[in-house]
């Protein structure tokens, strides 16, 4: 008889545990998230910012990848969505900057990798920066996992 109590009560547990994991998983693919992408690159000489030639790869609301040309030194953004959880970012940016001034040159990068999950404020997930005097490409990647 007691053997039977405590085997009802493993039972029961086990399946309140279950329920809990899948409601999360539930939660996770009724949310809707966006992408907020926000780079930029510039050549800094003797303390001065100066644009510079540089394309942007990223992927977009379709899950598919896109390539577009910039040259100025402001801070650029895109966003992208709806996403679901568990796809996956990334962005990538290339410079072709080559110092032949003999070192006196650099071009900076910067990329980072906003979400926003539910209409919430964008919050930053990854980021990335990079100081090159040539041609150089600076790349991240994000799964959606919150």
């Amino acid at each position: 008889m007691m053997k039977r109590i405590m085997y009802l009560c493993v039972l029961a547990l086990s399946l309140v545990g279950c329920n809990k994991d899948t409601k999360e998983t539930q939660a996770e693919v009724a949310s809707e998230y966006y992408v907020k992408y926000v780079f930029s690159c510039k050549i800094i000489q003797y303390g001065k910012a100066y644009s510079t030639d540089y394309s942007v790869t990223f992927i977009d609301s379709d899950l598919q990848e896109q390539t577009r040309k910039y040259k100025t030194v402001d801070e650029e953004e895109l966003i992208c969505g709806p996403f679901k959880y568990g796809d996956k970012m990334s962005i990538s940016l290339k410079h072709y900057y080559s110092d032949n001034a003999g070192g006196s040159s650099t071009a900076q990068t910067l990329l980072d990798v906003y979400v926003s999950k539910n209409n919430s404020p964008f919050a930053l997930r990854k980021s990335e920066s990079s100081s090159s005097q040539r041609p150089n490409t600076t790349s991240l990647e994000y799964v959606i996992d919150y």
